[in-house]
């Protein structure tokens, strides 16, 4: 499930769609929640670069990237993919 939006969302280069998939992973338990949170902190963090955003928004993109990075940091085990694979 996790890796089926993942994908979706990264090849339909809509990074906002990413979202909603990873929250209900991650509200519904999901064992991978560092990959959930790693995905999520990399699509806040590809759209604070790419910018387009409001200057309100981009701040906030990046402290919340940050977050999303340290939360998939403290899962034990977890390990960030290698390359273009999904684990």
């Amino acid at each position: 499930m996790l890796a089926k939006g993942i994908k979706r969302v990264f090849t339909s280069r809509n990074l906002r769609a990413l979202r909603p998939h990873i929250r209900d992973y991650l509200d519904g338990a999901g064992s991978k929640s560092g990959l959930a949170n790693f995905y999520l902190g990399a699509s806040k963090l590809t759209r604070y670069i790419l910018g387009g955003e409001t200057a309100e928004t981009i701040t906030k993109l990046l402290v919340q990237a940050e977050d999303n990075f340290r939360n998939a940091k403290k899962v034990q085990g977890f390990a960030p993919p290698e390359k273009n694979g999904l684990t």
